[in-house]
């Protein structure tokens, strides 16, 4: 969040600095804000992400099992 608000300060900055009006400059930087925090991944997007991985590993790792058990039968 800090992070965010030190970026949004500086673009606010820069904005003004390139001659934007103050009001344009704060609509811009909040506009962008909002764009970056409706794509930002949370901690429980990324722990069910990682479920996700988890689990798919853990089928690839069953049908590789039951393949060697297969081949060690032939």
């Amino acid at each position: 969040m800090i992070l965010t608000m030190m970026n949004t300060h500086k673009a606010f900055k820069s904005l003004q600095q390139a001659g934007v009006d103050e009001r344009q400059a704060e609509v811009l930087v909040e506009i962008f804000a909002e764009m970056q925090q409706e794509h930002s991944l949370t901690k429980a997007d990324l722990s069910q992400a990682m479920e996700g991985v988890v689990k798919g590993q853990q089928a690839l790792q069953t049908r590789v099992d039951r393949l060697e058990d297969r081949v060690d039968q032939f």
